[in-house]
């Protein structure tokens, strides 16, 4: 299964979310927002909350980019509607409205995998 990073300022967010893709059977792994990270490309995908205490999440999902990682999607409590066009302007696969049902972040996290799940194939 994918290996996926999230980063999250907030604990219960970050292990509600962890918990949830472990369950999926992905190889899910949780930083503080504050942390660096050693390689981004070891994650298939990098779940970033858009709100983090440190850093805005639009500015860090670029640099994530930047930096190799592979897929990076956003996620939020406060959706606004401006969100989801920050994001595609920066080339984020997703912006994820929490909180959301296990079948639909399911949904969307394998839609998000898909180049992964058919190289292994």
């Amino acid at each position: 299964m994918a290996q996926i990073l999230v980063i999250d300022d907030l604990p219960l967010h970050a292990g509600l979310l962890l918990g949830l893709l472990k369950e999926q059977g992905h190889h899910a792994h949780t930083i503080d927002s504050e942390k660096g990270l050693a390689n981004v490309t070891d994650y298939d995908l990098i779940l970033l909350d858009i709100h983090l205490a440190c850093d805005n999440g639009f500015e860090r999902s670029a640099r994530l980019l930047d930096e190799g990682a592979k897929r990076v999607a956003l996620y939020t409590y406060i959706l606004r509607a401006t969100d989801a066009d920050w994001a595609a302007a920066l080339g984020v696969s997703a912006v994820i409205a929490m909180p959301t049902t296990k079948k639909n972040l399911e949904q969307q996290v394998r839609q998000l995998l898909q180049p992964v799940y058919a190289t292994e194939a």
